[in-house]
């Protein structure tokens, strides 16, 4: 499986090329900003796009439909939110100390 973050069209176009002149039957993902960029990829052999605008799309719709519009529970969301980014930048650094 080959998982490409790169957030450019031409360069993920290369990837899938690569990949399945290599061999077609490994799986390729990768990113697309635009609709237009992921159908093409697509069609270019990548087997699947993620789309990062759509996932947050949903992402915030989630958040709406579990919330409301109760600003006590966002507040209580944000400082959960804003605890598991704090412990994700110490379990990094933490990573970087240990090499």
């Amino acid at each position: 499986m080959v998982i490409s973050t790169i957030k450019d069209f031409d360069d993920d176009y290369s990837v899938i090329q690569a990949v399945k002149n290599v061999n077609e039957n490994i799986v390729v993902m990768v990113v697309a900003a635009h609709v237009d960029d992921a159908l093409e990829l697509y069609h270019a052999g990548a087997d699947y796009v993620i789309m990062p605008d759509e996932l947050s799309a949903r992402h915030t719709s989630g958040l709406i439909e579990h919330l409301g519009f109760d600003i006590m529970k966002f507040v209580e969301h944000k400082i959960d939110h804003m605890q598991a980014i704090q412990e994700r930048i110490q379990r990094g650094l933490m990573s970087i100390l240990r090499k």
